[in-house]
């Protein structure tokens, strides 16, 4: 891959502003470790939810934690 491409890469594998918001959110309700989970179906929105912010964080995408 050509660096030029870097940017392009980055911004269509990065989360979108409301991905990372919608994470947050999630994140807050059922906590970071699950204690908030009410049912199985829980689980994977907060797998899904932890996966967004790694990627937000690694992107530098609008995460402070």
């Amino acid at each position: 891959m050509a660096v030029w491409r870097t940017p392009y890469v980055n911004a269509a594998s990065s989360p979108s502003a409301e991905d990372v918001g919608w994470a947050r959110q999630v994140i807050d309700e059922l906590d970071e470790d699950g204690h908030g989970v009410h049912d199985g179906s829980d689980l994977p929105t907060l797998a899904k939810a932890k996966k967004i912010t790694e990627l937000a964080r690694a992107f530098h995408v609008g995460v402070s934690r």
